[in-house]
């Protein structure tokens, strides 16, 4: 009897769901990198997808372009589970890994794959937004 009762209770134990669902993640419902939202400091808004984080911006595909915008020309950033305001400095490390981790390249963009994008989207070079 005893050890029916440990039994069972490690089994509802066990079925208990704890931490976050692949449904409440952006990036778990498809294959691109999130939707993200950023202010520059001019006041322009700028909506595009994230495509990776870099130590001084992000790179982000951008009215049909590849585009990098620089931390220091950001006033917030918004993504789905991320809203940050950056008029003070970029964004903290652990920010800024969050930021990572919701891009379409975690891993960071290379020299081959920026070509390779750039070639797709018949671009010369990455646009620098908001200068």
């Amino acid at each position: 009897m005893r050890c029916t009762v440990i039994i069972a209770l490690s089994a509802l134990a066990l079925a208990c769901y704890i931490g976050p669902r692949t449904a409440d993640i952006e990036v778990a419902h498809q294959p691109g990198g999130a939707s993200i939202t950023i202010t520059a400091r001019s006041g322009t808004v700028l909506d595009g997808e994230l495509l990776a984080e870099s130590d001084s911006g992000l790179v982000l595909l951008w009215a049909g372009q590849l585009g990098y915008i620089p931390y220091a020309q950001t006033s917030s950033l918004k993504a789905q589970t991320i809203d940050l305001s950056t008029a003070a400095g970029q964004p903290s490390p652990p920010d800024r890994e969050r930021l990572r981790l919701m891009s379409r390249f975690p891993q960071g963009l290379t020299p081959d794959l920026e070509t390779r994008l750039l070639t797709a989207l018949h671009q010369k070079a990455v646009v620098v937004l908001a200068r």
